[in-house]
Parts: C-alpha cells; structure tokens; sequence
C-alpha cells in the first residue's frame, strides 16, 4: 500500500523544502555571529584605545558628520569630483554652457584627535581627519587624509609637525561660505605637509614655518618640481588680538620651482592681509593677497617660459569679504569675491609657452554667494546661492595679461547648494 502511494516527486520537493530551511538557518546563524564578531571588534578597538588614552594620561574624542548634498551649476565650470569643488565658469562654448547636476555624500567626515599633559612639559596634541572625497577623480567615495599632525604647546611656545592647512590659507581667517571651495579661487586654499613654530607675546603672534606641496596642491605640471628644487617653501605670519573680537594680521610666503632636472629654477612670492571683527552679532572678515604662481593654492596662473626662454611665474590680485549674522531664521551670510590676472613683470611674451599654467587667458573674476545656515543640534540645514562671473581674453599683451577683444567674452554661472549634516 505504502509502494503503491509513493511520490518520489514529492519526496524531493519536501527534502529539498527541509534543506532550503536549513541553509536560511545557517546563513542567518553565520550573519549573526559576522555582526557579533564586528561589533567584538569594535568594542576592542575602542577598549584598547580608551585604555591606551588612560594609560597615557589621554583625552581622545571622536567626531565628524555625515554630510548630503544637492548642487545645480547652470553652465561648465572648472571643477573637480564630478563638479563638487568649483573654481569658475569655463569659456564660451555650445558644450560649455549645458548645466550640470550633482548629488553627493562623499564631503562625509570622521577624526580623532587626543590631548594630554603627562610626559612632556606643556600639552601634547594630536589629530588624524579624513574624508571620502578620494585623493584623484577616479577614486571618490574613497577616504582620503586630510589633517594628521602633531602639536606642541609649552608657555608661549608652539610647534606643529604634520599636514594641515597651509599658512597662506590663515585658518583663523576663512569665508563662512556654504560650498566647499571656501571661497577658493579668491581664497587661497591648500593643505601642506609642514613643519611650523608659533610665539605668542600677550596678544601678538608669530608664525613661521617650512613647506611642501602634496597631492592636488602643486604646481600645473606636478609637485615635483617643487620637490626638486631642493628647497621647501617658507612661510611667516604676524597677527594681533584686541576688543570685540578683533583680529589683524599680515604674511608672506616663498617658494622655489625647478621645472626640470638639471635646470633652471625660479623664485615666486606672495602676501597677504587679513582682519576679522564682530560688530555686536554681527561678523565681518576681510582679506586681501597678492602673489605669483598660486597653482599650488588652487588659484589661475602658474608660470611661462617667455619669448626669451626665461622662466616667468604669472601675478594675481584678489580680495575678499564675508559678512554673518544670526536671525531666528538662521544664519544669514554673504561673500563677495574679487580676481584679477597681472600677467608677468618682463615685456615681450607674446609668443611665452603656457602648459603650466593654469586658466592663463582668464582676465578677472568676481562671485556674490548670500547663504542661509539653520542649525539644531545635531542637525545642520544649508542654502547657497552663488553667482560666478568670468572674463576670458582672446590674446594677451606684451606683459601676458589677457586682452579682451570680443565685446561679450564674459561668462556667468549660477550655483544652487543644498546641503544637510548630520554632526557627531
């Protein structure tokens, strides 16, 4: 009876029904025991440093944020990482003026850093900080280094070893802006691997330090040349403290470039002015440079090999201005920038060789970006608004300015930011 019933057909489906429960089972048991194993080792990682950071007499602190955003340029513009970071329109063309539409996470940001007292007479700091902005278009979404340096502070004394924001960049003097340029090209903007002194005498400090360019911060044709000319570059900086949050202060920079090996080199330098006040809520920064061959800095220009076959860094001209102030809306805020090419010293370039150089027929530019910054703690919800306007030159004068000969050459794009963070 039990022969004549058999359904072998059956038989296989309820095995086969019996072995799928099965392998669900042992796949979810292997899931939770991979989800119990990372989090083991999250939490040994974090013993050991914790208990590392005791040991040691440390303060270690995580921190970061997550950070989203929206961004709709209406024309080309110079820029890297899928047009995340911008610098200015491109030229006029029919390719040039289609728009451009971005959606991005990857300006997410995690560092630790540790502080601590004990072994060292005054204070011993450290921070590591990175992102996921990639160190090369073809790696985004990747971590990068941004900051990993150590800090010295003893009485007055201070000295930092490591990489960080170029002294150029006057990190205490910096636009609000929304966008991640910071107000890059009319701001300097570069991190360098640095070695920097810093003497405080009651509200006056002085800042020196030695340089050299890394990773997009170099020069059109790469930071070897810079590396090569056996020479790093030298920076030195004075600022001053007084009443309502006022802060003045003025630097230099040099650095040597030697294209090719066996070569000649050349010297190119900057300067710089800054000031920062607030006026009852309100928050104004000013700044101002003139310099050469600003590559390295994300800024146009570079240098040219002239008529003569002599090696010539370009000069620029640029200011800024950023004004905040907080309402019950948010913080409303607005920069206006200003840029101008001044070509080169010598006359005669006409026929100058300009591979290293970065945007050399650019003229002038100028930018306008009112912002509105609402936070809540831990959330942060920004708009921006930036209005950015080039002139192109269509040849250039004896001394490598541009000239203008095309009565409509300038260009204008329009940035729409959106962006949310999520701080930790």
């Amino acid at each position: 009876m039990f022969i004549r019933h058999f359904n072998p057909h059956k038989l296989i489906y309820r095995v086969g029904q019996v072995a799928k429960v099965a392998l669900v089972a042992l796949v979810a048991k292997v899931a939770l025991v991979e989800k119990v194993a990372l989090i083991a080792k999250v939490a040994l990682l974090a013993s050991v440093l914790v208990l590392t950071g005791r040991a040691y007499g440390q303060q270690i602190q995580f921190e970061g944020y997550v950070r989203t955003e929206s961004i709709y340029d209406t024309r080309q513009v110079l820029q890297v990482r899928e047009g995340q970071f911008h610098l200015f329109p491109l030229e006029k063309s029919k390719e040039n003026s289609n728009s451009n539409l971005l959606l991005a996470a990857f300006r997410s940001r995690v560092a630790v850093s540790s502080i601590t007292s004990e072994g060292v007479p005054g204070v011993l700091a450290a921070r590591i900080e990175g992102d996921f902005f990639g160190a090369t278009n073809d790696n985004v979404n990747m971590l990068r280094l941004r900051h990993a340096y150590i800090v010295w502070t003893y009485q007055s004394h201070q000295v930092l070893f490591g990489q960080t924001w170029s002294p150029l960049f006057t990190s205490s003097v910096i636009p609000g802006t929304v966008g991640f340029a910071t107000g890059a090209p009319f701001q300097p903007f570069a991190r360098f691997p640095q070695l920097r002194y810093t003497k405080s005498i009651r509200k006056v400090s002085i800042e020196a330090a030695v340089s050299t360019q890394l990773d997009a911060y170099q020069e059109i044709g790469g930071r070897k040349m810079h590396h090569q000319s056996g020479l790093p570059a030298g920076h030195i900086h004075v600022s001053a403290k007084g009443q309502s949050g006022l802060l003045v202060g003025v630097g230099g920079t040099v650095k040597s470039i030697r294209p090719e090996l066996g070569g000649d080199s050349f010297r190119a330098r900057a300067a710089t002015a800054y000031a920062k006040v607030e006026l009852g809520k309100t928050t104004l920064k000013v700044k101002s440079m003139i310099g050469e061959d600003l590559a390295d800095h994300l800024m146009p220009g570079g240098f040219i090999r002239n008529s003569q076959g002599m090696l010539e860094p370009t000069r620029l001209a640029s200011a800024w201005m950023d004004v905040s102030h907080p309402t019950t809306l948010g913080t409303l805020g607005v920069f206006a920038g200003y840029l101008i090419n001044l070509g080169v010293p010598s006359s005669g370039n006409q026929a100058a060789a300009i591979a290293n150089t970065r945007a050399a027929n650019l003229k002038d530019l100028w930018r306008i970006a009112p912002r509105l910054v609402y936070t809540r703690k831990p959330l942060t919800v920004s708009m921006e608004l930036e209005a950015t306007s080039a002139q192109y030159g269509q040849g250039f004068d004896t001394h490598f300015v541009p000239v203008v000969v095309e009565v409509h050459s300038r260009v204008l794009n329009v940035r729409w930011l959106l962006a949310a963070y999520y701080n930790f």
